[in-house]
């Protein structure tokens, strides 16, 4: 399917750009005129990992960063939680419809970890999660969509492992997926992990994490991402990959823009400070999100 006059009225965005044309959930609102229903919900894929660490903390009881917005209402998955918790007393109990376009693997393991006596440690839990949300996503119906988080998976191992060897943490236990990437960060002990010749990722993510500024080193990775989705839809002229890629682009925008309030500067800034004083495994190495000291395990309650 073409979206010739939807793609025609979107504005050109820069990585540079200070402020957005529009929000997140303003352009959502704005596809939901032009983009068939399936469409739609490729769009509200690509918040699927960060919609993931919203429920993971909200089962942890840990603070959810300001900057940090669900496509979903609010209290959704609050509600979401509070029917997991009723339905290990009641098996029989049926979910809402509402969330019956949510993927199987979710509550499958929100079930388990809702069940055990002591909620494990959090970045265990955040790992396991994040394993079953790729896998589930190499099967999306999207070429784009695979290989954005194919993508994403690996500068999440990449800059895991970097960050890792950098601090003597074991961190191969934490990498996302499997594979020749995996097999090679897990096992290698050159300096490059065998990877400098033939990965152009790791080139790039390399040179990005050697900067001392980690405002910029945190900048330079998203410049990454948005010259990834320029390459990959280059030649997709009004097709749903060319609105996915645009959405992605604005994302990226989004996160820096929320750090211009007086919220998003606070988070920022906390995160900064807690990243440059130590590195705690495993760590999204990115700043969306406050770097939390979680407990290594809580009460179902």
């Amino acid at each position: 399917m073409q979206y010739y006059y939807f793609i025609c009225g979107l504005p050109v965005i820069t990585i540079d750009d200070a402020k957005l044309p529009f929000s997140l959930e303003d352009f959502r609102q704005d596809a939901k005129d032009h983009l068939s229903a399936k469409d739609l919900k490729l769009m509200e894929l690509v918040h699927l990992p960060d919609e993931l660490e919203r429920l993971l903390k909200l089962v942890y009881k840990l603070d959810i960063p300001p900057e940090s917005l669900s496509v979903y209402p609010e209290g959704w998955w609050e509600q979401y939680i509070e029917l997991h918790r009723q339905k290990l007393g009641n098996p029989q109990l049926k979910l809402s419809k509402c969330f019956g376009k949510l993927p199987d693997f979710i509550s499958l393991e929100l079930s388990q970890l809702l069940s055990s006596e002591e909620l494990p440690d959090y970045y265990q839990a955040d790992q396991k999660l994040l394993n079953a949300c790729f896998k589930w996503l190499k099967d999306v119906p999207n070429k784009f969509l695979k290989q954005w988080f194919d993508h994403e998976a690996q500068i999440r191992n990449i800059l895991m492992a970097i960050n890792g060897r950098a601090h003597s943490h074991e961190y191969a236990r934490y990498l996302i997926g499997e594979g020749e990437l995996v097999d090679k960060l897990s096992r290698s002990n050159s300096a490059d992990f065998g990877l400098s010749k033939q990965s152009e990722l790791f080139d790039e993510l390399y040179r990005a994490y050697e900067q001392n500024n980690i405002l910029y080193r945190e900048k330079a990775y998203d410049v990454i991402r948005w010259k990834w989705v320029d390459n990959h839809t280059f030649f997709e002229y009004f097709s749903i990959d060319k609105i996915l890629g645009y959405y992605c682009k604005l994302k990226l925008l989004a996160r820096w823009a929320s750090f211009e309030t007086n919220a998003g500067k606070e988070s920022f800034h906390d995160a900064l400070d807690k990243m440059e004083a130590s590195f705690q495994i495993p760590v999204e190495f990115t700043v969306r999100s406050k770097v939390g000291q979680p407990k290594t395990s809580a009460k179902n309650n």
